[in-house]
């Protein structure tokens, strides 16, 4: 079985330190063959700012690795 990652998106934020900040969506894709054909799924999905993985709360809320409260600005936010 491999692996690799999809950049599936990116939203912007404000953190409650008053600026703006981007959060990139990664998803891990596993992949197999099962015969002749390749399946493929999605594995974990992880959520990053400025190379450091940021800790989503709920729908639209996250949390930095230095402890700053973001906010999505986009309502299609995950």
């Amino acid at each position: 079985m491999g692996m690799r990652t999809d950049h599936r998106g990116s939203f912007n934020c404000r953190g409650d330190d008053g600026n703006s900040y981007t959060v990139d969506r990664v998803v891990h894709v596993l992949t197999e063959e099962r015969g002749d054909r390749k399946v493929e799924r999605d594995g974990s999905t992880i959520y990053r700012c400025n190379g450091h993985d940021v800790r989503r709360v709920s729908s639209g809320r996250y949390l930095t690795w230095n402890g700053i409260k973001l906010r999505a600005m986009d309502a299609d936010a995950p």
